[in-house]
């Protein structure tokens, strides 16, 4: 059973790992939906204004209360975050919050943690409020994928985005309906689910990188293609593994080299975004918004290597 205080520390660093992420879905939805369709996009802003409440919740009593590691990763924001969301909202004329990325940035990490007092209650509140309001935005998301499939709806992204969009939603959920059980969400038996889930992620962030790259950056393409046959594989051995009950440190050090890989290339990429140096159609924040992700996979498993 998990004390206060990693009960307070996973939540809050969950929160602000996964509710930026949630924001940033609704952003990618209104921003791919056409003007016609004012409900759906009215309803991915209403989102997005949520989750930026949500956040901001998490951050006004997380400072001293999250791990260094959690901190120093680039999974809360990045260099390149607060920029990406400038540019952004520039080309896509939806308003973005940045107040909240410059808090995060200007966010003091303590290294000597302190549980004050009715925190655990705050926190408990802020959980289950995200357990609701996530679940409401993977219902919107199956039913804009169910409209999209049966041509009712058109959407500039991959139907199977909106797919891996509601998978990472679900896994926010699971995380923190652990936590709310006082359970941890990565102990030693979760290891090989977390590296089936992520790997396969970091599969799908390779091609949808690649499916948005100008045929003429070759070079680009080639490494996308690379690394998402890797995590393909990984993701394919953490299952079998899975279904077998075996547990391998082999395993989490070949994903940490492959991870390794993939943080250099998406940081570089998205800082060559911002700079105009690739030619893709995406918006610099779904650049920053995969590597935060590939940041976070990569710290769980470094304390996943640190497991027995």
């Amino acid at each position: 059973m998990l004390s206060k205080l990693d009960y307070a520390r996973l939540s809050l660093e969950a929160h602000l790992f996964f509710a930026r992420i949630m924001k940033e879905h609704a952003f990618f939805i209104e921003a791919a939906l056409a003007s016609k369709y004012k409900n759906l996009r009215g309803k991915a802003r209403v989102f997005m204004h949520k989750f930026d409440g949500l956040l901001d919740e998490a951050l006004a009593v997380s400072t001293g209360a999250i791990g260094p590691d959690a901190g120093a990763s680039d999974e809360i924001v990045t260099p390149y975050t607060l920029n990406a969301e400038l540019a952004s909202g520039f080309f896509t004329g939806i308003p973005v919050n940045t107040e909240i990325t410059q808090k995060e940035i200007a966010m003091t990490y303590n290294i000597r943690m302190t549980f004050l007092p009715k925190l655990e209650e705050k926190i408990n509140v802020i959980n289950q409020k995200a357990i609701i309001l996530t679940a409401a935005l993977v219902n919107y998301k199956k039913r804009l994928f169910s409209d999209v499939l049966a041509s009712r709806v058109y959407i500039s992204m991959y139907p199977s985005l909106l797919i891996h969009m509601i998978e990472e939603a679900k896994q926010y959920i699971g995380v923190l309906q652990m936590l709310q059980k006082y359970e941890h969400p990565y102990e030693a038996h979760n290891i090989l689910e977390q590296e089936r889930f992520w790997n396969d992620i970091m599969c799908r962030h390779m091609e949808y990188i690649k499916g948005s790259l100008d045929p003429i950056g070759r070079e680009t393409i080639e490494i996308c293609d690379k690394l998402s046959k890797e995590f393909w594989i990984n993701s394919q051995r953490a299952k079998n593994a899975e279904s077998e009950e075996v547990f391998t440190h082999e395993l989490v050090n070949g994903s940490i080299d492959l991870m390794r890989e993939t943080t250099d290339f998406m940081g570089k990429w998205t800082q060559e975004l911002l700079k105009c140096k690739i030619h893709a159609s995406v918006l610099p924040i779904v650049a920053d918004h995969t590597f935060r992700e590939a940041n976070h996979y990569y710290r769980l498993l470094r304390m996943f290597q640190k497991m027995k």
